[in-house]
């Protein structure tokens, strides 16, 4: 089943079959880590998101807790960590947790060719949330990186975002 499967025929099934449907979706929370490393199965965790409610977030914020930093840094996985990023306050801080816990992750990250579009979504999310602990904490873990980060187009965007609220 691939996501334009859910995104097509779930509607119906929740209408019709309730139970099933929930069922469906805690399927796809319980397995969120496997399928969101899939070039395909990371569409049907994003499009769960859509359908989901704050228990099931919760299921599959349960799922990837300890792999926000992993997942970032793969196409699919990244594209998954930054919804779960744009999905509440709790996702936010969650994952930024997480990142700052290694020392090097932000900075890694920001130079990646994916994971620098979690980091700009964190760092947006956190301004926009007014949580100036966390924000504060990630620009002064890449502050020292500037000059490395102005080398390409993601890490420059970080950069601006940072010196930008200065």
């Amino acid at each position: 089943m691939g996501a334009k499967t859910v995104k097509e025929h779930y509607p119906r099934l929740r209408a019709w079959e309730p139970q099933k449907s929930a069922q469906l979706l805690e399927t796809i929370a319980g397995n969120a880590k496997f399928l969101s490393n899939d070039p395909y199965g990371n569409y049907v965790v994003q499009q769960a998101m859509v359908y989901g409610d704050d228990r099931l977030m919760a299921m599959i914020f349960q799922s990837l807790c300890g792999h926000f930093t992993q997942l970032s840094q793969e196409k699919g996985g990244s594209h998954v960590v930054e919804k779960c990023v744009n999905s509440s306050r709790v996702g936010t801080e969650i994952i930024v947790e997480e990142i700052l816990l290694t020392p090097s992750a932000p900075f890694r990250l920001s130079r990646h060719q994916y994971g620098n579009y979690v980091i700009q979504a964190a760092l947006k999310n956190l301004k926009i949330q007014e949580n100036e602990t966390l924000y504060l904490l990630l620009a002064q873990a890449l502050e020292p990186h500037f000059p490395e980060l102005q080398c390409n187009a993601g890490g420059r965007e970080i950069v601006n975002l940072i010196i930008g609220d200065l």
